[in-house]
């Protein structure tokens, strides 16, 4: 489960998620963007629909990749915890999970995971797989994961969905930071001008 905003999807999201697949040894990476995120506010420019759209344009052709819009779809605040518990239930009686879900995290929520709702027990619930974010926060990150977990090796994202929104004047610069049917999309709907 790789949760996020997603607004929009951008070539880090999907480089992290090919790498959870190809070190992990997951069959499936779900991107589960949030209805709303109890530490972030939403910016405009982008529906639920765009969102999840996007995602789907972004996964396209990987056949290890999927969107999973439960937490659009169930409204509200978005907890983890209630997140990872739905999953759970549902792959497990769909005969499709036998161990425990995946947990994609970045190494910037490190800090305030302690925090999370139920983070303990959410913990114990999945097996947590900590994505590097930038070199700057590899470098300055002072605390450490108080949970078992997983750290990837995988390219560094020097990208956030905030700076593609902000490369909307600059056409070639958006165009590299997401992928081409993502690029086609915002300039097809005129998304975050």
């Amino acid at each position: 489960m790789f949760g996020g905003s997603f607004n929009p999807v951008h070539n880090g999201h999907v480089r992290i998620a090919a790498t959870v697949h190809e070190q992990a040894g997951y069959d499936k990476v779900l991107f589960v963007p949030a209805f709303h995120s109890p530490f972030k506010n939403m910016p405009s420019g982008a529906t639920d629909e765009d969102r999840l759209n996007m995602l789907e344009l972004a996964v396209s052709g990987f056949e290890w990749a999927s969107v999973e819009d439960c937490e659009i779809k169930r409204g509200g605040v978005s907890y983890t915890y209630d997140t990872v518990s739905f999953l759970d239930e549902k792959f497990r009686v769909a005969g499709l999970l036998s161990g425990k879900l995946g947990l994609v995290i970045g190494e910037d929520l490190v800090e305030g995971f302690p925090r999370w709702y139920k983070a303990s027990e959410l913990a114990e619930k999945v097996d947590i797989i900590l994505a590097k974010r930038s070199v700057a926060a590899s470098c300055t990150r002072k605390t450490v994961l108080p949970f078992v977990h997983l750290e990837l090796e995988n390219p560094y994202v020097d990208v956030s969905s905030s700076e593609v929104r902000d490369s909307m004047k600059e056409r070639s610069r958006l165009r590299a930071l997401v992928p081409e049917k993502v690029y086609e999309y915002i300039l097809r709907r005129r998304l975050y001008d």
